[in-house]
């Protein structure tokens, strides 16, 4: 009898899946800048996405835990955030 070998990569564990969506509507403008930055950075547009979108995401989980570390006011706790997630509006 002949065994069948199975075409393709070799399924990932269960941890390392990534089954989650995360969706967005953008401009033709807004796609075509994205899309240019990933093509820069040789990602993939949705690998580009992911790292830009955790980068951002652990960054404000970070300033979060310094913030109330030190004692910092919620509206200036606001305000850096604010100023720290600026930097995505020049993709």
């Amino acid at each position: 009898m002949s065994e069948t070998t199975k075409i393709g990569r070799p399924s990932l564990p269960k941890k390392e899946k990534r089954g989650q969506y995360v969706t967005t509507r953008v401009s033709p403008a807004e796609y075509d800048e994205i899309e240019k930055a990933a093509n820069e950075s040789g990602d993939m547009m949705a690998t580009w996405a992911r790292k830009k979108l955790l980068a951002a995401a652990r960054r404000a989980f970070h300033l979060f835990f310094v913030f109330v570390k030190n004692d910092v006011t919620v509206d200036k706790f606001k305000s850096q955030i604010i100023n720290n997630f600026r930097h995505l509006e020049r993709f």
